[in-house]
């Protein structure tokens, strides 16, 4: 399966005519697609894999897994007049400058610095080659934007590769996330154990900040490979994914049996007690959700998975708290896709890796890694009507200057207008930022 590496995702040499990339743009009635930036895989860096944040006043910030210095940048992308400004705010250096390898996502903070992890680097981690480390979570303050590790991953009990296509969660002075692999339990992938979730709190005196494990995945039915960050309600209970594990075995996923999780850790005591909250099948309902969670202030959780279906192609589902207890799935979409090979084994998921956003009418927006008109990923709405759910296809990647596979999610402005990134494709390979106005 090619949806996780500590390696950079590779890029896709298939270029489609121009006329393809018109046709697609044509489609769209009620909506224009703009690139906004071209990825050199230079100083500016490539492989844009993690998700964007945006400000108040427009500017987006987010990172790329690849160029710079070697091993990666965060950047910002500001509106100029009619056109956009880049400027890097990063560089990461690697080994041995143990400042991380491999951006993904960032967190933009209240008070405007930028959280975000790396899914290697930092420092020796149990002999693994990729980056000569097992990942970090960092800060760029701004005024001037300075780099900060913040936590260094050891490759033991604490975890390894946070994945952060959706970055930390911040609740209470401190912040959550997980780690794709690592911990106490379970052989998934490599060989290693089956991921963590884990919560950084600051130390006095600005030194390394301290890191608790809240979950250990991989002991039985609780899920494995958490993929996506965490989520928090108004009572402090904890939300969030994994893309393997679970009581079904139907699926194969990263090396490892079942379909995946949907759960719940909540407070207890000095410790924290997990609730699975929905077990996926494979099926109808979909399997192997990369997607994070939304939630909405009804309390109602949104997601995605990668694949499985009615389509074959992934899903979009809800869960509802019950009256009398528990919570209740409705599937509200199914792609069309192709993403399980022999076993039920999931080789290229076609389907969404990054959580959904919504609007002030509860409409919902995503991306695919895939599917789409050309197979090369889309950018897609679920709009809300009267308590029934309409699929509008924003726009169809044709791999050519559009981009393609598109590993992030989007961002929305205070005007309606949708940004992503596209991880591949674009003028020079290396992948673009884009914009969808209404």
């Amino acid at each position: 399966m090619t949806c996780w590496a500590l390696t950079p995702v590779r890029k896709l040499t298939t270029i489609f005519a121009a006329g393809l990339f018109l046709f697609a743009a044509a489609s769209m009635s009620a909506q224009t697609f703009n690139v906004i930036y071209n990825f050199t895989g230079g100083t500016d860096g490539g492989d844009p894999v993690g998700g964007l944040a945006i400000d108040p006043a427009g500017n987006l910030y987010g990172s790329a897994f690849t160029g710079g210095a070697g091993y990666g940048t965060t950047y910002e992308l500001s509106p100029s007049g009619s056109g956009w400004t880049f400027n890097t705010l990063y560089s990461f250096l690697g080994f041995p400058a143990n400042d991380g390898a491999g951006p993904t996502g960032v967190y933009l903070a209240a008070n405007g610095t930028l959280i975000g992890e790396t899914q290697a680097g930092g420092k020796s981690c149990r002999g693994l080659p990729q980056y000569d480390g097992c990942g970090t979570v960092y800060e760029l303050t701004p005024s001037p934007r300075t780099e900060r590790v913040l936590y260094r991953f050891t490759g033991g009990l604490d975890g390894i590769a946070p994945y952060g296509l959706q970055p930390v969660a911040q609740h209470g002075g401190d912040f959550y996330s997980t780690t794709f692999q690592g911990g106490a339990y379970g052989s998934c992938i490599y060989g290693y154990a089956c991921g963590t979730s884990f919560k950084l709190t600051p130390t006095s005196g600005g030194g390394p900040w301290t890191e608790t494990v809240t979950w250990d995945f991989g002991s039985g039915s609780d899920g494995a490979e958490p993929a996506s960050g965490v989520i928090f309600d108004a009572a402090g209970n904890m939300y969030g994914t994994a893309l393997a594990g679970g009581t079904s075995s139907g699926c194969i996923t990263q090396g490892y049996s079942g379909c995946g999780v949907v759960y719940e850790l909540s407070p207890s005591g000095s410790g924290w007690t997990e609730t699975i909250i929905y077990d996926f099948r494979g099926g109808a309902d979909g399997g192997a959700p990369y997607s994070g969670l939304l939630m909405d202030r009804a309390g109602n959780l949104f997601g995605a998975t990668a694949y499985a279906g009615s389509g074959g192609g992934g899903t979009i589902y809800e869960l509802s708290p019950a009256s009398g207890g528990g919570w209740t799935f409705h599937l509200l979409y199914s792609f069309a896709g192709s993403g399980a090979g022999p076993n039920g084994q999931c080789i290229s998921c076609p389907g969404s890796y990054a959580p959904l956003i919504t609007d002030g009418d509860g409409n919902l927006y995503g991306t695919t890694y895939n599917n789409g008109a050309f197979g090369l990923g889309m950018a897609f709405e679920l709009a809300k009507s009267s308590g029934v759910w309409t699929f509008h296809d924003l726009h169809d990647f044709t791999g050519g200057a559009d981009g393609s596979n598109i590993w992030p999610g989007l961002v929305r402005d205070s005007s309606g207008n949708l940004y992503g990134a596209a991880t591949d494709g674009g003028a020079n390979g290396f992948g673009v930022l884009y914009e969808i106005t209404p």
